[in-house]
């Protein structure tokens, strides 16, 4: 063959993450000239904007194959733009190429399923607690991972998803709501170390007679420090050396009301207006 090859790619328009979270299912086939081999290059690129900091990057590696049919296993759950490209050659060396996007998004997991996968938590918490910081942090409506455009729902500074992570989000925080929980949790987690460290920290700062905080003091700490970091200064509890008690006096995180907004909702009501239906 002394042509140069002709070649098309088919491909589904909709390309979508499910809910279970499965990475979409991409197969491109090529139609061209008869005879030639065809080779492609697959890649999925996402820019997540806001100023919360990254791992990067948030793209896929370039994934590729030979044959009329491509499927790419892109090794994880991957959005963003999809560039498939394939080229054709014929026997004789002579070449062509093609090339086509597409947008891959999320869909977003049922109220029921998000609450059965974040679970319930021990004390210090109340058991819904993780729940209630989901209703608050993707509100509104909260527990939500996609926007309705099946793009991952983004605060004002970028933090992203069910639980609106931001310090060191993976592209999975973006993609797949279950690893988004399970960030949530693990930043709770950290948050609830830092609280109890706290009481320790105003000593050593020259209030020799501050308490550990109780129960109740250590949740609402905690709770605060998931949405105001784990700055000493950005908590819940502030000592009052005077009269020798922890005083309200919410720092960090943009929101004053942050903890009273978590306690007022009710993951157990479909209607909370706080909470999406299941």
């Amino acid at each position: 063959m002394d042509v140069t090859p002709t070649i098309e790619i088919e491909l589904p328009q909709t390309l979508n993450i499910d809910d279970t979270p499965k990475m979409a299912d991409i197969t491109a086939t090529a139609r061209v000239t008869e005879g030639a081999t065809v080779s492609w290059t697959a890649k999925i690129k996402y820019k997540a904007r806001g100023s919360c900091s990254s791992i990067p990057p948030f793209d896929s590696d370039e994934v590729t194959g030979e044959g009329l049919a491509f499927t790419p296993n892109f090794g994880g759950i991957f959005g963003g733009e999809l560039t498939i490209t394939a080229k054709a050659t014929c026997a004789k060396g002579k070449e062509s190429t093609a090339t086509i996007t597409r947008t891959i998004g999320g869909e977003t997991p049922k109220g029921a399923d998000v609450r059965n996968e974040i679970g319930t938590l021990s004390a210090p918490f109340d058991p819904d607690d993780l729940k209630r910081i989901a209703c608050r942090e993707s509100f509104p409506p909260g527990q939500t991972q996609f926007n309705s455009d099946n793009t991952p729902r983004l605060g004002a500074g970028g933090d992203v998803g069910i639980m609106q992570i931001c310090y060191q989000r993976r592209v999975g925080d973006f993609w797949d709501w279950k690893q988004n929980i399970a960030t949530g949790k693990k930043r709770l987690a950290e948050a609830l170390d830092a609280a109890r460290k706290q009481p320790g920290i105003v000593r050593d700062n020259g209030f020799p007679d501050a308490t550990d905080f109780t129960r109740e003091q250590l949740r609402l700490e905690a709770i605060k420090r998931y949405n105001a970091g784990n700055d000493p200064a950005k908590g819940y509890w502030e000592w009052d050396g005077e009269n020798k008690i922890w005083v309200a006096n919410p720092q960090g995180g943009g929101d004053p009301n942050y903890v009273e907004n978590v306690l007022g909702t009710d993951p157990k009501k479909p209607k909370d207006p706080n909470c999406r239906l299941p």
